[in-house]
């Protein structure tokens, strides 16, 4: 089996383990999706449209290796407000961060800059949420420098997401 078949199988698996993430049946998309960038990560606009790329390429690959199936439709992105307001974002009412699927924030020990995803319940189960860092997205938004580092770190994401 080729490795792009193999990683359809994997994503697969995946989605019928999802249990928390909405899926609207009528195309395949996954909806209500939310980040949330901490308060304590300094304003810096390339965090934005590293996320937003982020998930179209994850978005496109996943689209591709399930043969039209799966997609990200809906993503929230949700900036502190100590951030410049912008023209094109809706106000929300209050913080979503405590309670949003990835959080943006500073690095972690042991973890650093690597992506990871919380898990306080048994092996198996769906996560509670997956922490990136600002150097991750950008690392990540230079998809030329090393592409098939990048394409590592967009696979790890799409994972984690699905099983959360």
């Amino acid at each position: 089996m080729n490795r792009m078949l193999r990683i359809a199988a994997t994503l697969l698996c995946f989605l019928t383990t999802t249990t928390t993430l909405d899926i609207d049946t009528t195309d395949g998309g996954y909806k209500d999706i939310w980040v949330s960038i901490s308060e304590s990560v300094p304003y810096n606009e390339s965090i934005i449209e590293n996320i937003k790329a982020l998930f179209r390429s994850s978005s496109e690959f996943l689209h591709k290796a399930t043969n039209g199936r799966v997609y990200f439709k809906h993503v929230t992105i949700e900036a502190p407000k100590t951030w410049p307001k912008r023209g094109s974002a809706r106000a929300l009412s209050s913080g979503f961060f405590d309670r949003s699927d990835i959080r943006v924030d500073q690095p972690t020990a042991p973890h650093g800059d690597r992506p990871f995803t919380v898990q306080k319940r048994r092996c198996g189960e769906p996560g509670d949420y997956i922490q990136v860092t600002p150097a991750f997205l950008a690392a990540v938004g230079n998809s030329t420098a090393n592409e098939l580092e990048n394409a590592g770190k967009r696979h790890f994401l799409i994972f984690s997401i699905l099983t959360l």
